[in-house]
């Protein structure tokens, strides 16, 4: 799979995540680091990183879930900074 195939999916993934209004703060891309979804905190009311990540497999849905690696992380600060949730899209490394 070339590059540019690549690049394409993740804008497609982008997206896809944009079109769901209500629940992400920011859908962002870039060629280099892939797709960024961020949900932003100040309590967490037992929402999570994994819980983000969870949402956004569901959004995409299981074909492209298949060909996409995830990484969850929280971003913490205390306050009066802001906090997030982000997970970072990129695309399953190719085996050949």
């Amino acid at each position: 799979m070339e590059v540019k195939e690549l690049v394409v999916d993740l804008k497609i993934v982008a997206k896809r995540l944009r079109e769901v209004t209500g629940y992400f703060d920011s859908v962002g891309f870039s060629r280099t680091k892939g797709v960024i979804v961020k949900r932003g905190f100040f309590y967490s009311h037992g929402g999570s990183a994994e819980k983000l990540e969870a949402k956004v497999r569901e959004v995409l849905g299981p074909a492209l879930v298949a060909r996409l690696k995830f990484e969850s992380r929280e971003h913490w600060n205390s306050w009066p900074r802001d906090s997030w949730w982000e997970v970072r899209i990129s695309p399953q490394q190719m085996e050949e």
